[in-house]
């Protein structure tokens, strides 16, 4: 299985940020790992063993990203400065992670991935999926929470932690 390290900058969250790839051909998942977790969890729990014969034969292919959890929903602090860095998590997937890796894999900007995780990483896996429609075709969540109502610790249920509660703003669309 080709397996690809990359480390970038991101504007977004002002820090480098580490992701690898897995595969050299198929569709592009991105996977998202548990609570708190880093970009080669899946892969320290032999994940993408697996299915490997997958991705050997070229039928899909994964991007793992790191997670800010520790900084967002694992944190206690006050909710706008998590929600503004969860936001700035968002945008980092979005507009950085995801075009970098689909050049990396060789497909048009336009196309359509995957996306998946387990337990937090399922909650942000469903939250990417219905907030960018365009960008994901499909999705595989596993064991996740998606009503976040109890990580307001100080009642301000602010217009992003809104936009980034899935049970909440999933009746309005």
């Amino acid at each position: 299985m080709q397996v690809r390290y990359f480390k970038e900058y991101s504007a977004n969250l002002d820090r480098d940020m580490e992701f690898k790839m897995y595969g050299h051909a198929g569709v592009l998942c991105l996977v998202i790992p548990c609570q708190d977790g880093r970009f080669f969890e899946w892969e320290d729990r032999k994940m993408f063993d697996l299915v490997s014969g997958l991705v050997d034969a070229g039928r899909i292919q994964f991007v793992t990203v790191d997670s800010v959890d520790a900084e967002t929903w694992s944190s206690y602090g006050p909710t706008e400065p998590r929600m503004h860095r969860l936001e700035a998590w968002n945008r980092y997937v979005m507009d950085e992670l995801i075009p970098s890796a689909l050049w990396k894999a060789g497909k048009p900007q336009d196309e359509q991935m995957m996306v998946m995780g387990a337990s937090m990483g399922a909650y942000h896996a469903v939250n990417l999926f219905c907030r960018y429609p365009h960008r994901f075709s499909r999705l595989l969540a596993l064991s996740g929470l998606y009503d976040m109502s109890r990580y307001v610790y100080d009642g301000n249920y602010t217009h992003e932690f809104h936009i980034n509660n899935p049970l909440a703003y999933l009746e309005e669309l």
